[in-house]
This record gives C-alpha cells, sequence and structure tokens, in this order.
C-alpha cells in the first residue's frame, strides 16, 4: 500500500474558525455527487469533550481529500458527529448520538444545504406501523423498510446490542442496518 493523496489539514481554518470544529470521526464513502467521502465533525479536547456542541458532516473529494463543504445536523438531535456510515442503498447515512441510532439522508447532504447558510439537518423520522406478521400483533418501527419489533412505551434504542428483525422474504436485507458498521 501507498499514499496516493493527501492534504495539510483534513478541515479548512475558515471551517475551524467559523464551528469550531477540529475533529473527524470515522469516515464513509457515498456515491452521491459522483463519488465523495464524508466526515462526521466534532470539537472535541482531550480531557474535556465535546466543546462545541454542534456536529456536521463534512463533504470531501475521494481522489484528492480536498475538502467540498459541509452541512450542520440539528443539534436538538446530535451534538456531535462521531462517525458516519452510508446505507447499503446509499440512501441514508447513519450515525449515532448516545445510545440512538440516526439517519439522515443521503441527498440532503448536498451544495444546496451547504453551511453556512444552509439549513440544520434533520434525522429522518421512524414510521411506527404494523409490518406484515401474520402470527403477531407486536407493534413494529419501520426503518429504512426494515421491520423492528418495539414497546410502544419503551424508548427507541439501537445499537449492537439490538437483535436484527425478525428475518423473513421481506427483511432478509435488515440485518446488516442492526449493526451499521458490520456492513463495511
Amino acid at each position: 500500500m501507498h499514499q496516493t493523496a493527501g492534504v495539510p489539514s483534513a478541515i479548512p481554518p475558515a471551517v475551524k474558525q467559523a464551528e469550531s470544529h477540529n475533529h473527524i470521526g470515522d469516515p464513509t464513502w457515498d456515491r452521491g455527487d459522483g463519488g465523495r467521502v464524508l466526515l462526521p465533525l466534532e470539537c472535541f479536547v482531550s480531557g474535556v469533550g465535546d466543546t462545541c456542541g454542534t456536529g456536521a458532516f463534512g463533504v470531501a473529494d475521494p481522489a484528492s481529500l480536498g475538502f467540498r463543504y459541509y452541512v450542520k445536523l440539528d443539534p436538538a438531535e446530535i451534538q456531535k458527529a462521531m462517525w458516519a456510515e452510508t446505507s447499503p442503498d446509499g440512501s441514508l447515512i447513519w450515525t449515532s448520538s448516545g445510545d440512538d441510532l440516526l439517519a439522515y439522508r443521503s441527498s440532503e447532504v448536498s451544495e444546496a444545504n451547504r453551511a453556512p447558510p444552509g439549513p440544520l439537518l434533520g434525522s429522518v423520522r421512524p414510521s411506527t406501523a404494523r409490518c406484515h406478521r401474520p402470527a403477531s400483533r407486536a407493534l413494529y418501527l419501520t426503518i429504512a423498510g426494515c421491520c423492528w419489533p418495539v414497546k410502544p412505551t419503551a424508548p427507541i434504542r439501537f445499537g449492537p446490542s439490538i437483535p436484527p428483525p425478525a428475518s423473513d422474504d421481506s427483511n432478509s436485507r435488515c440485518a446488516s442496518v442492526a449493526n451499521p458498521r458490520a456492513s463495511t
């Protein structure tokens, strides 16, 4: 292996000054914009933790690694972006806030929503629905087309400790959604 590209500073000085972002979490590749590297951005000081309370997704060119633009994520949902993973179909970008798995539409991470002055991006709101389960009357949550059994009174939490949804012909592809980092 040998290095094919590099930049002296992955986060441009103007972004550091405007947002205080100084750390890139675990990035992912996305096919949007003809191919791009998504950079989860946060403000982190060792021994202190998050220092600005805002997260963003930066977008870099996959060949040169040059920074293209960034979009801000709504701090009411997420205060720092520590990792990102593109869904198998490319329509969503997964990340987390505490114990919550969040999904953002890939199409909204775009030049049109470029910060500043672009809007704060909100996560996709899962729909609560009854999935087709003839033998069950349980309540299910549908995210990215996958059915997840939930208790209506319990908070909805996703992560490595949550088992994948019951698998049938329509949900066999959903196992990778249970742990999005496992799909890479």
